[in-house]
């Protein structure tokens, strides 16, 4: 009898290690799915970020403020959208009355970020 109690034991003890090995493997698994899908999101961004601004430095150099400095940031809300905030740093832009900044305003609020579901405010500094 004890001896049939020791071999259950043991039946039993590698059954729970198989368990929870394989319980690992399909975690890693799953968290490396997701770690690569967001890699790939983020890349996706960030070529549609490097664009924006980039247009946005064109009008920028068209309108003469060629060494404006640009800080593009984000965030996230829990629905998974993002708004953006661009900050154009300029000491001229003091010197502007607010038809020119919002004439500028309106032409780089033309520019395209090319995700439907973002949104982008400008602020001038």
């Amino acid at each position: 009898m004890a001896e049939r109690i020791k071999s259950r034991a043991g039946l039993i003890a590698v059954t729970v290690v198989l368990i929870v090995i394989s319980a690992f493997c399909i975690a890693g698994t799953v968290k490396g799915q997701s770690r690569d899908a967001f890699r790939e999101e983020d890349g996706y961004y960030s070529r549609l970020e490097e664009d924006y601004l980039a247009q946005v430095r064109k009008i920028l150099k068209e309108e003469g403020y060629a060494n404006s400095g640009l800080t593009l940031t984000f965030s996230r809300d829990v629905r998974g959208e993002k708004t953006y905030l661009l900050k154009i740093h300029n000491r001229r832009f003091e010197n502007l009355d607010k038809s020119e900044i919002q004439g500028i305003l309106e032409r780089i609020g033309k520019v395209e970020f090319g995700a439907p579901d973002c949104r982008i405010y400008q602020e001038f500094f």
